[in-house]
């Protein structure tokens, strides 16, 4: 709880030092990771004026075109799951068939976004996500149906449900 009311996530930035030799990882978590020596001068007087020259600006572009690289590689995955899925036709979850990694990823969340406004396990629910792009519909289908999904990791199995996910204006 302390975690999430006070951020202290594991992250580790770029790098601590200018003469950090082998950078710890980001998911690194902050017990796990190798203590860091603090200058007893900066302990006592808050600042650590360090003696010589400045270290020289490490150049982060190649660091900054990765991230970019990466983002934009994920951001054309998670579209092109849009695509597959925010078709605006009714379905029954058994006939989606196979899903992979980024379109399984955005259809547990919807699903989880149209389950948690759901009144009751008979009832059908209606909801726009919560970044307005996607509209879903989904109504249960008898209790004794049965939906299968194969995904890279596994079979997602459960009650069928007729889903029709609409992309709102603008959205796609």
């Amino acid at each position: 709880m302390a975690r999430a009311a006070f951020a202290l996530n594991p992250a580790r930035h770029f790098s601590l030092s200018a003469d950090a030799g082998e950078e710890t990882p980001a998911t690194t978590s902050w017990a796990d990771a190798e203590p860091l020596t603090i200058h007893p001068r900066l302990r006592e007087y808050g600042e650590a004026a360090p003696r010589g020259p400045l270290p020289r600006v490490r150049d982060r572009a190649g660091d900054r075109a990765f991230l970019a690289l990466q983002i934009a590689e994920e951001s054309q995955q998670v579209e092109a799951a849009r695509r597959r899925l925010a078709t605006g036709r009714t379905a029954r979850l058994s006939d989606l068939g196979e899903l992979d990694t980024p379109s399984f990823g955005l259809f547990l969340g919807l699903l989880g976004e149209a389950l948690s406004e759901q009144a009751g396990p008979e009832v059908p629910v209606e909801r726009q996500t919560g970044d307005g792009l996607l509209h879903i519909h989904l109504k249960p289908l008898a209790a004794d149906s049965h939906a299968k999904i194969d995904t890279p990791r596994g079979v997602f199995a459960g009650r069928d449900h007729m889903i029709t996910i609409t992309p709102l204006r603008g959205a796609l």
